[in-house]
């Protein structure tokens, strides 16, 4: 069996990964699950998020150990890991853009509207305080933000699933004095 490269194997599940978020997060939203005040799909949409996710790290890392003859490092698995977060986060980030920039616009005044009702009501504000929280929301309420958010979080959570499996999986080659008389000649 060919070993595939790092890269070719995570953008493989990386794809799949977020274009099987995109079609869900769009079917929660179609559904009307989706909360227009929160943007939050509740916890079958969290539940699904993570399922998803994490099945799709721990396929690409079985696929890349199975195309490496059965053998896997754990520097291997966290980079498999760590690479299928990124790709399927970018999927994932793209969307959230084309999302909130042209599908449904008007669910980010929504949001920060909500945040900062909460706000108010948290305690008295000021006008030097109300201005403050606005440019904050203006900054954390933005499909950019989101974009960056969601890249960093799937980054992470590949670190952590690709770290966890690939300690599961570790089967190392092992070391033979053939081999390193042949890398030096």
């Amino acid at each position: 069996m060919e070993k595939q490269s790092h890269f070719s194997n995570a953008s493989r599940f990386g794809l799949m990964m977020g274009g099987i978020l995109v079609i869900v997060s769009l079917l929660l939203y179609l559904l009307g699950m989706v909360d227009m005040e929160t943007g939050k799909s509740g916890i079958l949409g969290n539940l699904l998020n993570y399922v998803i996710s994490i099945g799709a790290i721990i396929l690409g890392i079985q696929a890349y150990k199975k195309s490496n003859d059965g053998f896997l490092t754990l520097g291997d698995g966290v980079k498999q890991g760590m690479l299928i977060g990124l790709v399927g986060g970018f999927v994932v980030a793209i969307y959230t853009v084309v999302f909130f920039m042209f599908i449904a616009p008007d669910m980010l005044d929504t949001i920060r509207e909500t945040a900062l009702a909460q706000a108010e009501q948290q305690g008295s504000m000021n006008e030097d305080s109300e201005d403050m929280v606005n440019s904050m929301m203006d900054i954390f309420v933005s499909p950019w933000f989101f974009f960056v958010t969601v890249i960093f979080m799937k980054f992470c959570l590949g670190l952590i699933i690709g770290l966890i499996t690939g300690a599961i999986m570790k089967n190392e080659r092992p070391y033979s004095a053939d081999e390193d008389m042949e890398t030096d000649a």
